[in-house]
């Protein structure tokens, strides 16, 4: 995964930044060390895939107000937040701000390991996802208004004959745009576009067969023009 994902450390203590280090290049991972929470925003890439490990109560300010401050700059990435105290209240508002999970200093090098592999899944995840919507998203852009009323209904289990009443055209014409949407869309029936659509719209919890990402981000699938 070298090259691929990166590991951003913040920590003020320089022996665990190294030890974090020292198990990041293990996993074949890169790593970037930071002193604190500024340090970080200043030198971060969002271009860059991969995960935060971070000390609770940073030098300047604490884990929670890191991912708030992220956030406003809309970067998400899967936090480890690391503490040698026993601030549950804190850790609590680490996790609402959107840390993955808490890990106790001294930590186990192999636990560290298993948290970071996580990290780095839930992130290839969620870059995955991302690439999706904005291929659906441009291949939503794709169609006419028309196009797009068309396929509402269809999704909605409309039959044509009711589409072509409700919007007063033919039942040619509704045969036509129902497979000028499959075409653009890039799919083969209407239960699939339903599909996509809904995933897309935040009602169905899987990805399709249709939008499968490889490694690279790429789409795997052929892009069909408008």
């Amino acid at each position: 995964m070298r090259g691929t994902s990166t590991v951003f450390i913040v920590d003020q203590d320089r022996s665990f930044r190294d030890t974090v280090r020292d198990i990041v290049d293990g996993l074949g991972l890169d790593s970037q060390l930071f002193t604190c929470g500024s340090e970080f925003i200043d030198g971060y890439d969002a271009a860059l895939r991969g995960c935060l490990v971070a000390e609770l109560l940073l030098p300047d300010m604490t884990t929670p107000q890191l991912l708030m401050a992220l956030r406003d700059r809309d970067v998400e990435i899967p936090t480890i937040v690391a503490t040698a105290d026993s601030e549950v209240a804190m850790a609590v508002a680490a996790m609402r701000a959107g840390a993955i999970t808490c890990l106790r200093k001294p930590c186990c090098p192999g636990e560290l390991a298993s948290l970071v592999r996580e990290a780095i899944r839930h992130d290839l995840e969620r870059s995955k996802k991302k690439a999706c919507r904005r291929e659906i998203q441009q291949r939503l852009d794709c169609l006419t208004a028309d196009e797009t009323k068309t396929m509402n209904m269809v999704i909605q289990g409309v039959a044509n004959k009711v589409i072509a009443r409700r919007l007063n055209v033919s039942m040619r014409t509704v045969e036509a745009r129902r497979q000028r949407v499959l075409w653009k869309m890039g799919v083969d029936t209407a239960p699939e576009l339903a599909q996509l659509v809904t995933w897309y719209r935040g009602d169905a919890p899987v990805l399709l067969r249709h939008l499968e990402i490889e490694p690279d981000f790429q789409t795997a699938i052929g892009t069909k023009g408008c």
